[in-house]
């Protein structure tokens, strides 16, 4: 592969399965590949050619479900991740998934990289996470303008909100404000909540806006009562499946940023095939001014299972040659355009500055489409086709709730 590239992406070995039933077994032979392709060590996976710079995916050798069991281990592979790239040239290197969450938002890897002697001294070092709100903000957006909808009239629910989803709010807060606002996470995290209601309520134009909260314990799903009364969620949450899709009102709408996806992927797709009345879109992808041409990508080795995970893994990540997700994307253009280094939680003038910026050198959301992780398809993602929609879907009116 190529010695060289200009900014670099890091990725946990994926191990997350689509449903609780095959997720046993989908550790376990992630796990072994990650040791026999990896040996313990970082390995740069892909290298995508744009008109930004080269960039680089590299691999961990630790599974994205295993990030907080061993604090220890995750910071070494993540620390190994960052001397790879700072070896290859890379200027700047973002993190994907849970890493960030995992590392005290990549403050401990920042502070294991400042060691003295240490080869990736001079590196930046950013979350990803302000450039990840800006494509939340984009892809909201998007969403709102393929259903023929305006967030003003919506009803809408924000589900966990920790880096990403107190970003969200906070920015979303400078806009128009919705119909109705509801703000649900642990029940533990109440005073952010409070807090968060109350600095919304201070935003112009929020004096008449009736901001409602919900409280639940960790691994519950979202209240029945919020599926009748929301037209609009936006989740980034850590917990799978707290979005019930048999349930959801006609004309729902979901933005999703979460890890494992809140929803379930597979009674998504098939509600979209046999009635077309909701719509989802991931939060996190941009659609840029630039195409990601894929130039290298590691040899496999004799391990057929890598070969699977790198082409997931792209087709993931550059779902269309013009697009890639936010938190690989920031790597390439922090430095190129002026964008914050992001370490530690989302602050709101990060965000704004990224979609200032991004919004002004010609960035959008993504066309609708989810992840699927296969669920008998050919390929890992869902696409959103207007055409495919049902005729007597209501998804172009905002539905009446009580």
């Amino acid at each position: 592969m190529t010695n060289s590239i200009d900014a670099a992406s890091l990725i946990a070995m994926p191990a997350s399965s689509p449903s609780p039933e095959r997720q046993q077994a989908a550790v376990i032979s992630s796990e072994r590949l990650c040791d026999e392709a990896l040996g313990g060590e970082a390995l740069l996976a892909n290298v995508w050619e744009t008109k930004y710079g080269r960039l680089g995916a590299i691999l961990i050798p630790v599974l994205d479900v295993k990030l907080f069991e061993d604090p220890k281990h995750t910071l070494s592979a993540a620390v190994k991740g960052v001397e790879l790239a700072a070896e290859l040239g890379a200027e700047c290197v973002s993190f994907t998934g849970m890493i960030p969450a995992a590392t005290h938002y990549v403050r401990d890897i920042a502070d294991a990289v400042a060691t003295a002697g240490n080869r990736a001294q001079g590196v930046a070092l950013t979350t990803g996470h302000a450039a990840v709100v800006a494509a939340f903000a984009m892809n909201i957006e998007r969403l709102l303008d393929f259903s023929g909808r305006m967030y003003e009239r919506e009803s809408v629910t924000f589900v966990g909100l920790g880096s990403i989803g107190d970003g969200i709010a906070r920015l979303m807060a400078t806009q128009r404000p919705p119909a109705h606002m509801c703000l649900v996470d642990v029940s533990s995290k109440r005073p952010q909540l409070d807090a968060l209601k109350d600095y919304i309520a201070r935003q112009p134009g929020y004096a008449e806006t009736r901001i409602d909260i919900v409280t639940v314990e960790r691994g519950d799903s979202v209240p029945p009562s919020l599926f009748h009364s929301t037209t609009l969620f936006l989740c980034a949450t850590s917990s799978a499946n707290v979005i019930d899709v048999d349930q959801l009102e006609p004309g729902t709408l979901i933005v999703d940023d979460s890890f494992p996806l809140g929803f379930d992927a597979s009674k998504a797709a098939k509600r979209i095939d046999t009635r077309g009345d909701i719509l989802i879109t991931v939060a996190g992808g941009f659609q840029g001014p630039t195409t990601f041409d894929l130039s290298d990508e590691a040899d496999s080795a004799g391990h057929p299972g890598l070969d699977e995970v790198l082409h997931g893994f792209k087709r993931v990540a550059n779902a269309w040659p013009d697009c890639m997700t936010g938190c690989i994307y920031s790597a390439l253009v922090t430095r190129q355009l002026g964008l914050p280094e992001t370490v530690g939680t989302v602050q709101l003038d990060a965000a704004r500055r990224c979609l200032e910026i991004l919004s002004r050198e010609g960035f959008s959301g993504t066309p609708p489409y989810f992840i699927t992780y296969g669920f008998d398809r050919p390929e890992p993602i869902y696409v959103i086709d207007r055409a495919a929609l049902a005729p007597e879907a209501s998804i172009g009116a905002t539905p009446d709730r009580d």
